[in-house]
């Protein structure tokens, strides 16, 4: 599997940030997601992995991180926002799936507007 460089040093620091601040329990979790969500061809930005971090520690579902991200891969602009949202917010998982929706109706709207 080709990873970027210094992936490993990033995954380690982010384990070991876990563990400094006593999120222990988060750390199997993290590292099991990125090893699901990653794959050759799909490498996981610095933003990817603090949204996956995000939503493992508001204990969002394995179902939803794993949609949630494939959903948002496709826009940095929307990985911004829904970061931003998520630290000021806190939302619960509804909360979270209703802005996302919001975001894609918005983004199909645009789509739609600059074809005509």
């Amino acid at each position: 599997m080709n990873r970027e460089p210094g992936f490993n040093n990033k995954l380690l620091k982010y384990v070991q940030d876990s563990v400094k601040h006593k999120f222990s329990v988060y750390v199997f979790g993290i590292v099991s997601y990125i090893c699901i969500v990653m794959n050759a061809s799909n490498k996981m930005t610095p933003k990817e992995l603090a949204l996956l971090d995000q939503m493992q520690r508001l204990h969002y579902s394995h179902g939803l991180i794993t949609t949630a991200l494939s959903i948002l891969r496709q826009s940095r602009e929307a990985q911004d926002e829904m970061l931003l949202y998520m630290y000021e917010k806190n939302p619960s998982e509804r909360k979270f799936v209703e802005r996302l929706a919001a975001i894609c109706a918005t983004d199909a709207n645009m789509q739609k507007q600059t074809r005509m």
